[in-house]
């Protein structure tokens, strides 16, 4: 099943963060956030598999066990533009982070823009 991209929300002290629900898989499992700022991922296990129990991420390198009911929260440092894969320690998990360098246009330029105020969405 294709998922829609998740785009990171910003918290009450303006940090990213996304939640990240396992059961057979990440759901969701492709995430979009701001790059040059932090990204707390929140996991949440709801699946028994073995499968579940660890978290790998390629940039930065890091190996999490995941608690195995509740939440575990993993910090990724701010980082340039690029993509993140994360998996599960079997490989058969799969997610990714696309970290842009642009900033999403703001609520009242697109509805400026969907009103033909302005040429485009800033």
């Amino acid at each position: 099943m294709l998922e829609q991209t998740v785009r990171a929300r910003l918290d009450a002290d303006g940090r990213q963060v996304v939640d990240i629900v396992i059961d057979r898989g990440y759901h969701p499992d492709a995430i979009v956030a701001r790059a040059g700022l932090p990204l707390r991922l929140v996991f949440w296990r709801d699946d028994g598999d073995a499968c579940s129990e660890r978290v790998v991420f390629s940039s930065p390198h890091i190996d999490r066990r995941l608690a195995p009911t509740g939440a575990t929260t993993i910090e990724l440092p701010a980082q340039p533009p690029c993509e993140v894969r994360f998996t599960c320690g079997m490989g058969r998990y799969r997610g990714r982070i696309e970290l842009t360098g642009e900033r999403a246009p703001s609520i009242l330029s697109r509805l400026l823009w969907a009103f033909g105020r302005l040429a485009e969405p800033v």
